[in-house]
């Protein structure tokens, strides 16, 4: 695996002497709507180009789009590709793309193909749309007990992409614990990881509450009367979710008050029902609610 790596980084780099990189979305802007369905036509034939037509511009900027013109190029032109890069997944349309170069008199670019990682569900290719992702800008905290839920048989991919080693023997759990310090540690700097793991250990194992909870003001959040505030405005604005996010977390029972669950239908809480008590949504996020006024 490690030479598979360094032969795909010296590549890249070889590559990278030539010219720029340049992303997909990039490449379309320079293509322009008009000449995207022009030349999706010429390859693919009428019926793509009234498809595209149907859609709109307004597809470019979705990344709906499959055609790839992604490479080494200037600015003032379509690029033209040597190397582009992509997941396995994206097999059919970087070859597709050599078909379109080759209409195009250009010399079909070579594809580098990179194996997919499976998501926190241990099924799906990770995916923020899924829920099933870890975010590089995560939360030390966070990032560690996503990666304390992935499933036992995703481990050994996990270790091999993202570490570059196979996973070592012993119980599954140390080895999800190393992978989540070493991972935290990548991202946050040394040191990081092992607090990570000892908030983990503190909240999911002696089940206590972290001592660092940031305070988070009611105040912002008060009805029309001043004494009721409210619940889907408090946690959507707390931890970065929508209202209608934050409702559905308390229906579901994933919102918890000093540690008991909301019920289902509590929308409004009164003023000094809340103030000085840790709301907590999940597993592993809480605020230390205060009111300033008070």
């Amino acid at each position: 695996m490690k030479r598979s790596l360094h032969l795909t980084t010296e590549l890249l780099r070889l590559y990278s002497r030539r010219g720029n990189f340049h992303s997909d979305s990039e490449a379309a802007a320079e293509l322009g709507y008009e000449r995207l369905v022009a030349q999706g036509m010429q390859v693919a034939g009428p019926a793509y180009g009234l498809l595209l037509d149907e859609w709109g511009p307004d597809f470019l900027a979705t990344g709906t789009i499959e055609l790839k013109f992604v490479g080494v190029g200037t600015d003032d032109q379509t690029v033209e590709a040597d190397v582009e890069l992509g997941g396995t997944d994206q097999k059919f349309n970087l070859l597709f793309a050599r078909d379109i170069q080759v209409a195009y008199g250009q010399k079909p670019q070579s594809i580098l193909t990179m194996p997919i990682l499976v998501g926190t569900d241990g099924v799906q290719k990770m995916s923020k749309s899924l829920g099933n992702y870890v975010g590089v800008t995560d939360p030390p905290e966070e990032m560690f007990g996503k990666l304390m839920s992935i499933p036992d048989e995703a481990m050994a991919d996990y270790y091999r992409l993202l570490l570059g080693e196979e996973r070592p023997g012993g119980a599954p759990n140390q080895a999800k614990r190393e992978l989540g310090r070493r991972l935290v540690d990548r991202f946050h700097g040394e040191g990081a990881g092992a607090a990570a793991e000892e908030r983990f250990n503190h909240v999911h194992v002696t089940r206590g509450v972290p001592d660092d909870i940031a305070d988070w003001a009611i105040d912002p959040y008060k009805g029309s009367d001043g004494e009721l505030i409210l619940l889907p405005q408090l946690i959507g604005a707390g931890f970065e979710l929508s209202s209608s996010e934050a409702r559905r977390l308390i229906k579901q029972g994933g919102v918890k008050l000093d540690g008991e669950t909301l019920p289902a239908d509590a929308l409004e809480l009164r003023r000094e029902d809340l103030v000085g008590k840790v709301l907590q949504v999940g597993k592993r996020r809480f605020l230390r609610l205060v009111d300033p006024v008070s």
